[in-house]
């Protein structure tokens, strides 16, 4: 049987079905519940991959804004070298770098970045959707599939899976989730809620999500820490992941995607099953920010 996510939710304006309480993965997703020391650490752990995974977008990104505006060569381009040095001091791949530096020179020659949706269907019959922002489609395609298919799954329509959902993370002190969420519960295009240990993220229909995160900076009296918008899987598409091998392949083929700049997210209807905790986990740590 499926577990869901151990996050505290209330859904008293739950707008949606009630599988919704069995969360899919996104990058916003608890750990497994468990209240052992081993859970604990793990919690710990994926959230600070979850941050790493956004900041590695950040940083490739910074390398490609200077090699676009520079050139590619790092010491006649100042600005490159840092953003090298700093990506480097956080441990980023030479691959990742190669491949934001070439990015920004392809940049130099198209106006702007276009957006990509590429779905597939991984072992243990997971859907994934990836987002991503490409100078090239043509490329992007190929490279992606390629490793779809490398990693045992197979492109393919799985869109239908997922809803388009706005998300909403506010900063919480100790003790005030409650506030925060009596605040903004009865606001209409509010789907949905989760709360952790020092914050809140709010779901809402992806059309009000603008309208819904100015309402919270009024209501709450703080900033929102961010507000984008995201694949969801829909509560009866979601999928139990029971096999050892399949949370492998996944978890490495997730992890595999964060050597490509230009994914800006992805996001996979699988809720854990039968699989270990370190399977389930490395699944999860592995999923690349939005």
């Amino acid at each position: 049987m499926a577990s869901s996510p151990a996050c505290l939710r209330r859904t008293s304006r739950l707008v949606a079905s009630s599988a919704w309480l069995k969360s899919p993965i996104s990058t916003s997703s608890s750990l497994h519940a468990g209240h052992n020391k081993w859970s604990k650490i793990r919690h710990d752990k994926g959230a600070a991959d979850r941050k790493r995974s956004a900041l590695n977008i950040l940083l490739g990104n910074a390398i490609t804004e200077a090699s676009r505006k520079g050139g590619p060569d790092k010491n006649d381009n100042p600005a490159l070298a840092t953003a090298i040095a700093t990506a480097k001091a956080a441990n980023v791949t030479s691959e990742f770098i190669a491949r934001a530096i070439s990015r920004g020179q392809v940049r130099t020659q198209s106006s702007s970045l276009e957006n990509l949706t590429l779905e597939a269907l991984m072992p243990g019959n997971i859907a994934v959707v990836i987002d991503v922002q490409t100078d090239s489609k043509l490329r992007s395609l190929q490279e992606l599939n390629s490793l779809v298919r490398k990693s045992g799954g197979k492109p393919g329509s799985t869109l239908f899976h997922f809803e388009h959902c706005g998300r909403i993370v506010v900063d919480i002190d100790e003790g005030a989730e409650d506030d925060v969420v009596s605040s903004v519960i009865e606001e209409d295009g509010v789907l949905d809620f989760d709360i952790e240990e020092d914050e809140v993220t709010i779901w809402t229909e992806a059309g009000e999500t603008s309208r819904v995160a100015g309402a919270v900076r009024e209501l709450v009296g703080r900033e929102t820490r961010s507000v984008d918008l995201m694949w969801r899987a829909k509560g009866d598409m979601l999928v139990s992941l029971d096999s050892e091998r399949a949370a492998e392949e996944l978890g490495d083929f997730l992890g595999a995607l964060q050597g490509f700049p230009e994914v800006a997210g992805c996001y996979i209807n699988a809720v854990r099953g039968g699989v270990s905790e370190e399977a389930w986990v490395k699944v999860q740590d592995n999923l690349p920010s939005p």
